[in-house]
């Protein structure tokens, strides 16, 4: 509850003491971590109420987190036993213990759309590892996506052979991720495709494998 706390108590105070600018940033139609964010936030019209709001363009540009994820954040925090690491990281790094949450629920919606469900040892659960681990590189960096891959990895109490599997196929989908940024062609729709192409070619780590892997859709 004292991490909830934590970041409620940094999202809120965020939000609240920006509203107004962050309704004028929102209503804008400028996208946050875009390359030419700053510079089209820069020009966005202002009025008599809104003439600060271009100095905090850096602000929603590079951690700027819609407020309709909060109450999402808090039920997965609440709900969800965190490790002791992962506790100390979310206090230290409240924005991007967000963004690693939002790949994590992009992650498990892919696997549902493409797999049906997310199951356990199977091909789903070294898709959905390789998934989340290359939407945080994107997201975070591959430092913190590290960090927040080992907390949430450490003191699960899961066999040894599920901790392998896990990191491998985590580590995969950070190389992905990062060759695919190199190229400039990262999108979500591209990691899967990868992903999907590791598991046809037998490159991911599954324990129990059932030999079916879907054909890539969208």
């Amino acid at each position: 509850m004292k991490v909830l706390f934590l970041i409620s108590i940094f999202l809120l105070s965020t939000t609240a003491n920006a509203k107004t600018c962050e309704s004028w940033f929102l209503k804008s139609g400028v996208k946050a971590g875009t390359k030419d964010c700053d510079l089209e936030c820069a020009t966005i019209p202002v009025d008599m109420g809104t003439f600060d709001c271009a100095n905090q363009c850096e602000k929603f540009c590079k951690t700027y987190v819609n407020p309709d994820s909060l109450d999402e954040i808090a039920r997965y925090v609440e709900n969800r036993a965190l490790t002791p690491a992962e506790r100390s990281l979310i206090a230290k790094y409240p924005i991007d213990a967000v963004k690693a949450y939002l790949a994590k629920k992009d992650a498990l919606e892919s696997t549902r759309r493409i797999f049906g469900a997310n199951f356990r040892n199977d091909e789903s659960d070294a898709y959905r590892h390789f998934m989340w681990s290359g939407l945080m590189r994107e997201k975070i960096g591959a430092e913190l996506t590290l960090a927040f891959l080992k907390a949430h990895e450490v003191d699960l109490g899961a066999p040894n052979n599920e901790y392998q599997m896990d990191l491998a196929n985590n580590e995969l989908g950070m190389n992905a991720a990062d060759r695919l940024l190199n190229q400039k062609k990262f999108d979500q729709q591209a990691l899967e495709r990868e992903a999907l192409t590791s598991l046809e070619n037998k490159l991911l780590k599954v324990i129990s494998p059932t030999g079916k892997v879907p054909k890539w859709t969208r």
